[in-house]
């Protein structure tokens, strides 16, 4: 079996973790956070419409030449972690 076909069906089972596995720790969030149990589900459902948007974007963005679409991931990760750094 091809490297990059393994390495692609981890990365999806990551994701899948990442999003169902939070549902185990839905009410510790929503009480760290100080919102309702609906309200912390609306974070996963905010998280996964994300992944969609991104993978979306991702196929449009094929053509880019690898070096630069990494540096533009890489900036779009530093955006959003000083975003959650300044945020309240």
């Amino acid at each position: 079996m091809k490297r990059s076909l393994i390495a692609l069906a981890l990365a999806t089972f990551t994701l899948g973790v990442a999003e169902f596995g939070m549902m185990g720790f839905l009410s510790s969030v929503a009480g760290g956070l100080d919102i309702s149990i609906t309200g912390a589900g609306h974070l996963i459902s905010a998280y996964s419409l994300g992944v969609a948007v991104g993978s979306l974007l991702l196929v449009v963005l094929r053509r880019m030449p690898l070096k630069k679409l990494t540096l533009l991931l890489a900036a779009t990760i530093f955006v959003g972690n000083l975003a959650a750094m300044l945020a309240p």
